[in-house]
């Protein structure tokens, strides 16, 4: 029976498809960790400087603004309310 084979038949079309798919992923994994992943915007408000700790009411802050459940004039309002007190 011809297309039965390891080369031919529907085998080897959905062979050839997953190698293409690999290779495609393959590149596209490579570009992303050669030029990073890219930002979605400036980050809102003013950060603490690097090294400084966050409290843990400002993390939950910025979680709540990442769920969505606030916009960003509440997050800088909530930062600035809690670094003021």
């Amino acid at each position: 029976m011809m297309g039965w084979g390891w080369g031919g038949g529907w085998f080897g079309l959905w062979l050839g498809l997953l190698l293409l798919l690999g290779v495609v992923a393959a590149v596209v994994f490579a570009v992303v960790a050669a030029t990073g992943h890219p930002q979605a915007g400036p980050p809102v408000g003013p950060s603490p400087p690097p090294g400084l700790p966050v409290s843990e009411a400002e993390r939950i802050l910025e979680e709540r603004f990442a769920r969505g459940e606030i916009d960003a004039d509440a997050l800088a309002r909530g930062r600035q309310a809690l670094r003021n007190r």
